[in-house]
């Protein structure tokens, strides 16, 4: 659902690009590839719940160090896979500020200490990439829209296990 967005915004703002989602998840693959290598047998990761996951997204999204070189790096990899386009940085702010806009109103001096590390953010990701529920729920939706918005892949689940335990390798 993710890359579907993404090509959206893509497309309503550069230019409609052939095989834009098999890019995306490329350039996904290459983010949880960098994750270091976890043993899932001592990993136990609670489900957060949706206000778990809004707290965490707003700390990120108003950490300006982490905007900036957010913005940076996709305006990098947009320039990369499909065109230089010269008010990247004013439409990635713009799409930031709308997500920083959805967050509760809270106070700089106390976010500022709340703000997770990459090495914090890199250890929570690869922490829900490694855990076998969310995997298997993962796999189940991923499939699930696969049939939806194309067709129905045989054997969808078992390949994308595969990809699932290449990302844990």
């Amino acid at each position: 659902e993710a890359t579907e967005e993404v090509c959206k915004l893509i497309k309503e703002h550069f230019a409609d690009v052939p095989e834009c989602e098999a890019i995306v998840k490329e350039l996904w693959d290459q983010i949880k590839a960098m994750c270091p290598k976890v043993q899932t047998k001592a990993l136990t990761v609670a489900v957060p719940t949706p206000e778990e996951i809004e707290k965490l997204v707003c700390k990120v999204a108003s950490s300006e160090m982490i905007e900036k070189e957010a913005t940076e790096e996709v305006c990098k990899l947009i320039k990369e896979h499909f065109a230089n386009t010269p008010l990247c940085e004013a439409m990635v702010k713009t799409l930031w500020d709308k997500i920083k806009a959805r967050c509760p109103k809270v106070q700089k001096k106390a976010l500022m200490v709340m703000v997770p590390t990459p090495d914090e953010i890199e250890k929570l990701v690869c922490e829900y990439a490694s855990d076998e529920i969310i995997e298997k729920e993962a796999t189940e939706e991923v499939c699930k829209l696969i049939k939806e918005h194309f067709v129905d892949v045989p054997d969808c689940e078992a390949m994308v296990k595969e990809l699932w335990d290449k990302i844990k390798a």
